[in-house]
C-alpha cells in the first residue's frame, strides 16, 4: 500500500474531513495516479471529502475503466452524502458523465443510458446532453 493510500484510508477510519481531504490533493498531484485507480474508485464512494470533482476529472483524464461502476452508484445514490451545497445535481452530474464519456467502454455507455431517465432532472439532463454527443460523434 503507498504512503498515499495509507494516508486516506487512515482519515476515512478516523473520519477525519481535513486530513482525508488533504491527503487526497496529495495523490490526485501525483505525477502518475494510474496505480491508484482502485483508491480514486473507492473514494468516488466516501461521502464527507470535498475531492469528488477532482477526482472524477483524474478517473476522466485517466480513462479508468475499472470506475463505472462506481460512477453507476454514485449517481443511483443522487450523489445523497456528498457535501456539495453550493453544487445542483446537474452539475455534479455532468462531473462524472463526462468521466464516462472519456472512458467510453460500452460499460460506460450503458450508465449514460440507464441514467437519462433518471428520477433526478439533473441527473436525467446531463445523460441525455451526453448521448447526443455521443450520436452526433458516431455519426
Amino acid at each position: 500500500m503507498s504512503e498515499f493510500e495509507s494516508k486516506i484510508r487512515k482519515a476515512i477510519q478516523d473520519k477525519n474531513q481535513e486530513e482525508l481531504d488533504s491527503a487526497i490533493e496529495e495523490l490526485l498531484y501525483e505525477t502518475d495516479c494510474s496505480n491508484h485507480a482502485d483508491i480514486l474508485n473507492q473514494l468516488l464512494l466516501v461521502p464527507f471529502h470535498y475531492k469528488h470533482q477532482y477526482i472524477a476529472r483524474k478517473i476522466q483524464d485517466l480513462k479508468v475503466t475499472s470506475s463505472v461502476p462506481f460512477i453507476r452508484k454514485v449517481l443511483e445514490s443522487k450523489f445523497e452524502g456528498i457535501p456539495y451545497n453550493g453544487s445542483d445535481s446537474y452539475s455534479m452530474a455532468k462531473w462524472f458523465s463526462w468521466a464516462l464519456y472519456c472512458i467510453g467502454t460500452e460499460e460506460a455507455i450503458e450508465v449514460i443510458k440507464d441514467h437519462a431517465n433518471s428520477e433526478d432532472e439533473g441527473i436525467r439532463e446531463e445523460m441525455r446532453y451526453r448521448l447526443k454527443k455521443l450520436n452526433s460523434v458516431e455519426k
